[in-house]
């Protein structure tokens, strides 16, 4: 009897650390609508290229040309925030202030679960403001994604984040082999009380 126990144990334990992995991996992804990017640095947001990759097609729907659109609350001398989705090389978006409080906000140009976002800031001067905090949402404002992409010191002024693939509708063999032992074990040991005799 002791040893079903030691096996019964030892598949929650297991159980319990594949859950506990699962909690800790990377999230897809899915159905975004919308990025938001602020200066994480108290300084001016500059931003030269914003490219978000759809799975599966790889096209870069934070471009213009795939029907996305950019705006941003700024003041001062700032240029377009559209300069950001153009994928030009010659014409980056500047903000009007340098008091990192402005925000550029790109509505993909469609519904999209993402692979990779990825944004390209300043070579030439001032690599101490390409650094980032970026939000992406879903619809009805549900947050898919938040964190800081930092490219001061990233080969061409680029950071990006790469997005797992969304879990698929079939089990993997190993999540099948530990859902059958488990069963299994379950079985043996109701079967086994079963046998025991009735003390008296």
């Amino acid at each position: 009897m002791s040893y079903l126990r030691q096996i019964i144990a030892g598949l929650t334990t297991a159980c319990a650390v594949a859950v506990a992995a699962a909690a800790t991996a990377a999230t897809p992804v899915v159905d975004a609508v919308r990025i938001e990017i602020s200066s994480a640095v108290p300084d001016f947001l500059q931003i030269f290229d914003v490219q978000a990759l759809e799975l599966g097609s790889l096209d870069n729907v934070a471009s213009a040309a795939e029907g996305a659109s950019a705006s941003a609350v700024s003041s001062g001398f700032g240029t377009s925030a559209g300069d950001a989705i153009d994928a030009s090389v010659f014409s980056p978006y500047y903000s009007g202030s340098g008091d990192g409080l402005e925000k550029l906000t790109i509505q993909l140009g469609r519904i999209a679960t993402l692979s990779s976002l990825s944004i390209r800031g300043r070579t030439d001067c001032c690599r101490a403001r390409d650094f980032w905090n970026v939000s992406i949402f879903g619809a009805g404002d549900t947050l898919l994604f938040s964190g800081q992409l930092d490219a001061r010191q990233a080969p061409g002024s680029v950071a990006s984040v790469d997005f797992p693939a969304p879990p698929g509708g079939v089990p993997e063999p190993a999540t099948w082999a530990m859902m059958i032992l488990g069963f299994g074990a379950a079985g043996a040991a109701i079967r086994t009380r079963r046998r025991q005799p009735a003390a008296a």
